[in-house]
């Protein structure tokens, strides 16, 4: 895009333009974010479909049977009982996550699940409010009507993607500046989050699940000065997915996402003068999906 010098050096470079919106700063929508790192680092192996299953069984006002659970998940019996054995006390020589507790019910074959207190934690932790006081009532229904139609949101892209792929996901959407502007490797995403199979999350993103298109949530472009660098940036179906989150999690219009013009940018002195820019340097982002 544009380069600028000064002695010695280059003082910053436009790699590649990206759309922005206000709302990609909301702080519930960076609350979200934050702790679904913090799930993922003391869960690594947790998928988003578990997720959903802690978060269903976290909301609810009572212990659920299996078949309860089944049917608010919207899957079949035998997928839910083995979702709710490696999350609450495993099966066999495997080891449970401690999320979630199982019972016995009135009769024999009946199985009764609740939230443990860490499944409850985790939970709440995910209404990424401002007020972290609110009653379980109203946790439960935050929960609801906000972080599952979120979560609902990924499911519909990818039903097999994990909590460490939608991690990734989340930090290049709140990071596009540190690729687009600055040229930063990949590698900050290990260093930050703590995630050693990196290449593994970039494949899942970039190839998405199949031939679904919609699944397909980032692309890369090439760094300019050494080629053994890929520049992640949101495709079209990634810009649709990052608006769903924060439009459920934010219970509000999002601010529609627009592209800088080239033009506009290269009148500016730095990236950090994008504020500079008016109404009519910006084109609107036309979906192709």
């Amino acid at each position: 895009m544009k380069k600028r010098y000064y002695f010695g050096g280059i003082a910053f470079f436009f790699f590649f333009n990206f759309p922005s919106s206000p709302s990609f700063s909301a702080p519930e929508f960076r609350r979200f974010c934050e702790a679904c790192y913090s799930l993922r680092r003391a869960h690594p192996s947790l998928t988003v479909s578990a997720l959903r299953c802690i978060l269903t069984v976290a909301q609810a006002e009572r212990a659920l049977g299996y078949d309860e659970v089944a049917d608010r998940l919207g899957q079949d019996y035998e997928l839910t009982a083995h979702q709710i054995a490696a999350l609450s006390d495993g099966r066999g020589a495997q080891k449970g996550l401690g999320l979630l507790h199982r019972a016995q019910g009135r009769h024999q074959r009946a199985r009764l699940v609740s939230a443990t207190l860490a499944g409850q934690t985790y939970a709440h932790s995910l209404v990424a409010v401002a007020d972290q006081t609110l009653s379980a009532g109203d946790n439960a229904a935050l929960i609801a009507d906000r972080v599952l139609p979120a979560i609902d949101a990924v499911l519909s892209r990818n039903p097999k993607i994990t909590l460490g792929t939608l991690c990734v996901f989340l930090y290049v959407v709140t990071h596009q500046e540190a690729f687009a502007y600055q040229g930063l490797a990949v590698r900050i995403i290990t260093n930050d989050l703590g995630i050693s199979n990196l290449p593994k999350h970039m494949r899942a993103l970039e190839m998405g699940a199949g031939d679904w298109a919609s699944s397909q949530l980032i692309s890369f472009k090439p760094h300019d000065y050494d080629n053994r660098i890929r520049l992640p940036c949101l495709t079209t179906a990634g810009l649709s997915l990052a608006c769903d989150l924060i439009a459920c999690l934010t219970a509000q219009p999002i601010s529609p996402p627009r592209m800088p013009r080239a033009e506009a940018l290269d009148r500016l002195d730095s990236p950090d003068c994008m504020d500079q820019l008016g109404d009519e340097d910006f084109d609107e982002i036309i979906w192709d999906i």
